[in-house]
């Protein structure tokens, strides 16, 4: 009966031994667990900010774009204007050429009056 009690006390031991050790081991695994949370909740807040800072950038540059409506009116507006200056070039190349005619006609009267006296002075004798 001794030998009974001596392997009862030592189970005991054992056993208490054994449940310490898990005590402390699971313990370990929450403070473990407890870090690996801390870490992911500053990691998420971190990305969280990142994406506060994108959003803020992407707001600050929506405000500083052209509503597509406005582009068209400026748009339209430029290409009037482009389409004066091709049309006042024309006008003014136009207006080059009706002078080279005009210097063309000048300089042909001046020849026939020219042959008309040429004309005349022969006929005379001159």
């Amino acid at each position: 009966m001794t030998e009974l009690k001596t392997d009862c006390v030592l189970f005991r031991e054992y056993y208490e031994k054994r449940l310490d050790e898990m005590e402390k081991r699971f313990a370990l695994q929450l403070s473990a667990s407890e870090r690996a949370l801390i870490l992911s909740s500053s990691a998420l807040e971190k990305r969280l900010e990142g994406m506060n800072e994108f959003r803020t950038q992407i707001k600050d540059e929506r405000a500083s774009f052209l509503p597509r409506s406005e582009y068209t009116i400026q748009h339209d507006k430029l290409a009037d204007d482009v389409k004066d200056l091709q049309l006042s070039k024309v006008e003014l190349a136009g207006k080059a050429s009706q002078s080279s005619v005009n210097i063309a006609q000048v300089i042909s009267i001046i020849a026939i009056a020219a042959s008309f006296i040429s004309l005349i002075l022969r006929l005379i004798g001159l």
